[in-house]
């Protein structure tokens, strides 16, 4: 017995491994989030481009408060609990855990749409030849991803730990080259719009439009509040310090890449993405240039594959609940739940054909799951009805 509880200790993740496992869908979100939020304001031209920097801040403010809030989540509940069981838990009316549950249910759908049609961008900006072919290549990366999680491939979850990292590696290397182009060149060069003009016909609702679009860059912060088991002990502990490392190289990230979008005044581009753009500023089309573009696809198509199976366990959940239909709860010859990850792929393709895989076009729809699992989970562990009170640094 002794052996067994060592093996299955040993099979859990240390907190820096469970990091870029769990925080693909986070932090790939990066690559496309800011520049959803700057495109809501691209037709006030150069004028309006310094308020990617207060959107940013904004941004990693509410990161901040949010990773503060899923903290109390994990303390709450070492075993696991996202905003679904969390408000099930602490709400007698069962529509707000519904609620909880439809929003990250859509969230799911969208995090596979938009991730797969930004990945599909990242090449088309690179190789232009692809533009034509964008909705037809993003169909065909969700069917290959269906397939693959029909056929239960379970590979080590390690492995996929290495884009991951390759990336973070990735947007850092962009960003300290960024400070040490502009320690050359200047802070504030030639094509640095102004900072702190109004343009006519600018209004709050506007950039509060502009602002939730780019906390596009926060979905998927669920995840580690969700997978606390596979933590080694002491669990909450090092799922809370995996939060932090999250949440700092996230800010890290958006903040620089951010300011330098705005020191090089990028515009967005319908056919090459802001990160493109400013990746061949600093390193031309060569080598690097095409790691990173290689490495943004990968870990994009890592964090649409991360969702099959939260959305799958999530729907069998409401469904045997008696709120989805029954057939959510039946599991395939691979012991996944095929009958949701099948619906998945299919509401997804759909979205992806009818919005022609923009993502621009694709994230204002993203505000439904995006703040409302976080308000009603922050509500729920404000509420406290049945919170489960835990000491970090022992194992429960």
């Amino acid at each position: 017995m002794r052996t067994a509880e060592l093996n299955a200790q040993h099979n859990k993740l240390i907190w820096y491994i469970a990091l870029p496992i769990l925080s693909a869908d986070l932090y790939s979100s990066v690559a496309y989030g800011l520049e959803a939020g700057i495109t809501e304001l691209a037709k006030f031209g150069n004028e309006a481009k310094w308020y990617i920097i207060p959107i940013t801040i904004s941004t990693v403010v509410l990161l901040a408060i949010l990773i503060l809030s899923y903290i109390m989540g994990v303390l709450a509940y070492p075993n696991g609990g996202g905003a679904y069981a969390i408000a099930k838990d602490n709400f007698k009316q069962r529509w707000v855990s519904l609620i909880a549950s439809s929003s990250l249910l859509v969230d799911y759908i969208l995090t596979v749409a938009v991730s797969v049609s930004a990945a599909v961008q990242a090449i088309a900006s690179a190789y232009p030849i692809v533009t034509s072919y964008e909705t037809v290549l993003a169909v065909l990366c969700v069917f290959i991803l269906l397939l693959m999680n029909l056929r239960g491939v379970a590979e080590s979850a390690k492995i996929f730990a290495w884009p991951t990292f390759g990336f973070m590696a990735c947007m850092l290397i962009i960003v300290f080259t960024g400070f040490f182009n502009e320690t050359r060149h200047g802070f504030v060069q030639p094509s640095t719009p102004p900072f702190g003009t109004v343009p006519k016909g600018m209004t709050i609702l506007l950039i509060l439009k502009a602002f939730s679009s780019a906390c596009s860059a926060l979905t998927g912060i669920e995840t580690i509040s969700n997978a606390v088991p596979i933590f080694r002990e002491p669990r909450p502990k090092n799922a809370i310090k995996t939060y932090i490392a999250l949440g700092i190289i996230t800010s890290i990230t958006l903040l620089g890449f951010a300011y330098h979008l705005y020191i090089k005044g990028i515009s967005p581009n319908p056919n090459n993405t802001m990160l493109s753009q400013l990746t061949e500023y600093y390193f031309g089309h060569g080598l690097m240039y095409q790691l990173i573009i290689w490495f943004t696809f990968i870990v994009l198509i890592l964090a649409a594959n991360s969702t099959f199976t939260g959305f799958s366990q999530l729907a069998a959940i409401v469904a045997s609940d008696g709120f989805l239909p029954r057939g959510l709860t039946n599991r395939g010859d691979r012991l996944g739940y095929s009958n949701g990850i099948i619906a998945l792929a299919a509401i997804a393709s759909l979205l992806i054909i009818a919005f022609q895989a923009q993502t621009n076009a694709l994230i204002p729809l993203y505000a439904i799951g995006v703040f409302l699992s976080f308000t009603v989970a922050q509500l729920a562990l404000s509420n406290g009805g049945n919170v489960k009170r835990v000491q970090v640094g022992k194992p429960n």
